[in-house]
């Protein structure tokens, strides 16, 4: 796989899928995400995400356990400004907002 999105549990082996060709998706001004893992049967995900400078989300939640990993740039929630290499985890439900200010890129990984 070179552009597409794995679609279901890897059985065997490994898959690969170069993101440099993947393309952007706009998921709300300011926000977009390329899908690198989905799980349809139970709803994990693995996600890129790049927020642009002075982008903001509402306040909302997961119902779902939520990772994030700052890559490049800046991510923030209500509570604290996370910078490259670093990590934050939410639990299922935890109400949140995300903004940055300076712009980002984060891995977001979803699982039960």
């Amino acid at each position: 796989m070179t552009t597409q999105e794995l679609t279901n549990r890897v059985e065997r082996g490994s898959r690969f899928i170069d993101l440099n060709s993947a393309v952007w998706i706009e998921a709300e001004p300011g926000v977009q995400m390329k899908t690198i893992y989905k799980d349809e049967a139970s709803g994990e995900s693995t996600i890129l995400m790049k927020l642009d400078p002075g982008s903001r989300s509402a306040m909302h939640a997961h119902d779902q356990l939520e990772e994030v990993l700052v890559l490049e740039g800046s991510f923030s929630d209500q509570d604290h400004t996370y910078t490259a290499g670093q990590y934050c985890i939410r639990a299922i439900g935890a109400e949140h907002e995300t903004f940055s200010e300076t712009g980002g890129i984060v891995l977001l990984i979803y699982r039960r």
